[in-house]
Order: C-alpha cells, then structure tokens, then sequence
C-alpha cells in the first residue's frame, strides 16, 4: 500500500502468491473495492488509510494463459459493468497483473509499478492561447 501525506491510499496491491483460479481472483476485487478504509498496525497503534477515487488497485497473481485469457476477455469487461459509490475505489483504476509462474509475475509486476509512479509524477500538459 502506499499512502499520501493525507493518509489517502495511492495505491493498493493485492498478491496472490500461489496458482488461483479466475472466480478466486474475483472474490479479491469485489472484497477490497468494498473497503472504504484500511487498517495497518504500525508498532503499537493502528492506522487508518481511507480509499478515494483516484486509488489505483493492482491485483497481480500466477495464472494460466488460460485463466489470464479468461480474465482479460470475460471478466475484465464485466467487472467494468458494476457500478460503484462516487467516493470511493473506481473500476477504471483496477488493473490486472499475471504471470505464470511466480517469478513472470513478480517481473511484470515491477514493471507495472514503474508505470504506475512514472504516470502519478509524469507533467501536466498545459493549455497556451
């Protein structure tokens, strides 16, 4: 997870170490984007993240070419049917991390992390009359 100044999650990333199926990967999104806060013990006090529209959630996992088509193909496109509260995680920011084996997906992974903060500090293009 990483958190902002305000105490606004960035970005969450949820890894499944071991082969899972497509439903079980499902059952992860559907869970995390109905938190609207998240709760991480920091020595001996708990902290309180909360989630906004601009979060971004990777779920990155070990899935089969089957199961990565599966997902790509059918669920994806359903998943951004669902309608969710304004305030809170949007299905545009979910994105779907795979690989087969543990280490294609750890590879892969980075490489989506490296995109996601060069898009968060990338300049904003700026309108000159």
């Amino acid at each position: 997870m990483v958190v902002n100044d305000d105490g606004e999650v960035v970005l969450l990333i949820e890894i499944e170490e071991s082969e899972m199926s497509p439903k079980k990967l499902l059952g992860d999104v559907f869970a995390t984007i109905m938190c609207n806060r998240f709760a991480v013990r920091m020595g001996n006090e708990q902290k309180y993240f909360c989630a906004t529209p601009k979060t971004r959630l990777i779920v990155s996992g070990v899935l089969s070419s089957r199961g990565q088509d599966k997902i790509r193909n059918i669920i994806a496109p359903r998943l951004r049917q669902f309608g969710v509260p304004d305030d809170t995680f949007q299905i545009d920011n979910i994105k779907f991390v795979f690989g087969e084996d543990i280490s294609e997906m750890i590879t892969k992974l980075k490489l989506e992390m490296k995109n996601a903060f060069e898009m968060e500090n990338a300049p904003v293009a700026r309108h000159q009359e």
